[in-house]
C-alpha cells in the first residue's frame, strides 16, 4: 500500500502490447494481469522508493477477495460505498459502461475514438470503478472522518514511513494549522484530483475528460497539472 513492492506494474505493458479493440473488447483475469507483470524485466523487490504499480492494487483486490470469500464488488459495495453513501458508484463490468456516463475518447491515426468501455480493466481492483464526482468527495470524507476504518488505522496510513499509504498524500501547506490529504488518478482520456481537509469539511474534487490524443501512459497532457494547480488555489480560498 506504500508503493514499494517492487511488483513490476503490468499496465503499460498492456498498453503497449495490444490494440485499441482488443483493450476494449477482450477482459482479461487476475492471472493475465500477473503473466504480463511477470514479462517485465526488473529486478525483485521490495525497493526502497515510491513506485506506483497497478499490479498492487490488482493483489490487494485479490486478498480482500480470499480474505471475505466474496467477489470485490460485493467487499467494495458492503464495505465502502455504502457505508460512504455512494449511491453512483460501482466496479465496471464487461460491457457498455451504463448510462449517464461521461464519455473519454482517444485518437486513432488521427481520429477521435470513444474510449469509455475498457473491458480490459472491469473489475479491475486498480481501474476497475465507475464513480461520480459527488461520490469521491462522499468517499473521502467518509475516510477522513473514520465512517470506514478506525482512527488509528487512519492515523496510521497517513504517518506510514517512508511513504503513506493507498496513494494518500497529507499537506500542511493548504490552510494553516490545518491538515489536509490528496488523491489523484486517472488513466487514458479520464483524470480526478480531490482534496480534504481531515474533518472533511473543506473539500474540492475535480474529474475531467482529458483533450483526445493517442493513447500512452508516459506523458502526463499539460491539462492535469492546471488541474491540480486549480484545486489547490480553490482550497486555500476556503481556509
Amino acid at each position: 500500500m506504500a508503493s514499494t513492492s517492487g511488483l513490476p506494474d503490468y499496465f503499460s505493458p498492456l498498453i503497449e502490447s495490444r490494440s485499441l479493440d482488443e483493450l476494449q473488447t477482450r477482459p482479461l483475469t487476475f492471472e493475465e494481469w500477473l503473466r504480463i507483470a511477470a514479462g517485465v524485466d526488473l529486478p525483485p523487490g521490495p525497493v526502497s522508493y515510491f513506485v506506483w504499480s497497478a499490479t498492487d492494487w490488482e493483489v490487494l483486490g485479490w486478498l480482500l477477495e480470499r480474505k471475505h470469500n466474496r467477489g470485490l464488488d460485493e467487499v467494495l459495495g458492503k464495505d465502502v460505498f455504502e457505508p460512504a453513501g455512494m449511491g453512483n458508484t460501482h466496479v465496471a463490468a464487461v460491457g457498455q459502461p451504463p448510462e449517464p456516463m461521461l464519455h473519454g475518447y482517444v485518437l486513432e491515426d488521427g481520429n477521435r475514438r470513444d474510449f469509455t468501455r475498457i473491458d480490459a480493466v472491469a473489475g479491475s481492483a486498480d481501474s476497475g470503478v465507475i464513480s461520480t464526482v459527488e461520490d469521491l468527495s462522499k468517499f473521502l470524507a467518509a475516510l477522513t472522518t473514520g465512517r470506514l476504518i478506525r482512527e488509528e488505522t487512519w492515523k496510521s496510513m497517513i504517518e506510514a514511513e517512508p511513504f503513506p499509504l493507498g496513494g494518500i498524500n497529507p499537506s500542511d501547506d493548504v490552510c494553516p494549522g490545518i491538515r489536509h490529504v490528496f488523491v489523484s488518478g486517472g488513466g487514458g482520456p479520464y483524470s480526478i484530483q480531490s482534496v480534504s481537509s481531515l474533518d472533511g469539511q473543506r473539500q474540492v474534487t475535480v474529474a475531467a475528460v482529458l483533450p483526445p490524443q493517442e493513447l500512452n501512459v508516459t506523458d502526463a497532457p499539460p491539462l492535469v497539472p492546471e488541474m491540480e494547480d486549480a484545486l489547490l488555489q480553490t482550497a486555500k480560498r476556503m481556509c
